[in-house]
């Protein structure tokens, strides 16, 4: 399991009264959840937290210690502002000999989406199963109703104020063309691609991809 922990994850909901958190915490739920059930058919789960690079790393495993360490890492995970999704990638590719089932959870913002997939191609060409895991919120889909917008950047980039006729078009445009990259290089580097909006509950979630898996 590869968790992103990069600054833009940390992107969501601030109010306790809405429903969908942020991108870190649907992962985080979901990873844990994977974990269970991975665990239970008495296969090993690992896990590779990324931000700047490898940050945290557990060898796969199946016992239940092994396992209640994962968890408890993924419930500890904080952000960090800078992102190296690719450079982390290929640290654990060096490390794992092993062929098994990559799963990535990012919402992919990173500078350069080439060099992420050139480092998830180094698992498919060891014949590794990928899946991607694409999170987006909704909010990043849709902008939401308002007057004015204020764009804060999670990784340093600074803050951008405008009004929605400026933007919501162009913004829209751009998100798309952004998840429709993602999903062309994972699909061209033979990966398994799911778009995964936090607005679904990550037990839906779970329950569909369960699903689709036993075929």
């Amino acid at each position: 399991l590869v968790l992103d922990a990069s600054g833009s994850m940390r992107f969501g909901a601030r109010s306790p009264r809405d429903l969908v958190g942020s991108k870190l915490e649907y992962a985080q739920y979901l990873a844990t959840a994977l974990s269970h059930v991975i665990s239970r058919q008495q296969d090993q789960v690992g896990l590779a937290v990324m931000s700047d690079g490898l940050k945290e790393f557990i060898t796969p495993g199946a016992a239940l210690g092994h396992v209640a360490c994962l968890q408890e890492t993924i419930e500890k995970v904080q952000t960090r502002p800078v992102t190296n999704l690719a450079g982390g990638l290929r640290d654990i590719f060096e490390r794992l000999t092993r062929r098994g089932v990559l799963m990535v959870m990012s919402d992919f913002l990173v500078e350069n989406l080439e060099a992420v997939f050139g480092a998830i191609r180094l698992f498919r060409h060891r014949r590794w199963e990928v899946i991607i895991l694409h999170l987006v919120h909704p909010h990043e889909e849709r902008l939401p109703e308002g007057r004015a917008y204020r764009f804060e950047g999670l990784e340093n980039e600074g803050r951008v104020d405008c009004s929605p006729a400026e933007i919501r078009r162009m913004y829209q445009d751009r998100f798309e063309a952004h998840a429709a990259m993602v999903r062309t290089l994972a699909l061209a580097g033979g990966c398994d691609y799911r778009r995964v909006s936090t607005a679904i509950p990550y037990l839906q979630t779970l329950g569909g991809f369960l699903v689709e898996r036993d075929g």
